[in-house]
């Protein structure tokens, strides 16, 4: 009979064990999540520059398409308004249109003089701030 009695006594976990369980998997989880998106961020801001260099792309085939560089960066989805560009194609130049930035805004184009600056407002959406991915250093814009 006292061995039985022992048995059922060792069967369970106490609570103390259960809560410490439970804590130690949450200090695992925590420290994952917070792993994961640090990885997120960076993974962001790198789909931003290969987004910018495919745009960039895409304006440099314009420009020995049609001989002039794009005013707009519409230009490369749909065919200019403001010039005839002979041979350009009917897909544009952006054959899945222009993406949109990995935190879901547009990506802003603005073309001064012979170069074509791209660039993403970033994780906070606010352009003009540390974090805004560019296809341009700020020394450039000495030039």
């Amino acid at each position: 009979m006292r061995t039985r009695h022992l048995r059922r006594k060792n069967l369970g976990l106490t609570l103390v064990e259960i809560v410490a369980v439970t804590i130690l998997l949450a200090l695992i989880a925590g420290g994952a999540i917070v792993a994961i998106s640090g990885q997120m961020k960076t993974a962001r801001i790198n789909t931003a520059k290969s987004q910018i260099g495919i745009i960039e792309n895409s304006v440099s085939l314009f420009e020995v398409t049609c001989g002039f560089k794009p005013n707009a960066i519409a230009d490369l989805e749909n065919p200019p308004t403001s010039r005839r560009c002979k041979g350009y194609p009917e897909e544009g130049f952006l054959e899945k249109g222009v993406p949109e930035d990995p935190w879901n805004m547009e990506y802003n184009f603005a073309k001064e003089g012979s170069k074509v600056r791209i660039w993403s407002n970033g994780p906070d959406g606010e352009e003009g701030t540390s974090d805004d991915v560019r296809n341009w250093e700020t020394d450039d814009l000495q030039e």
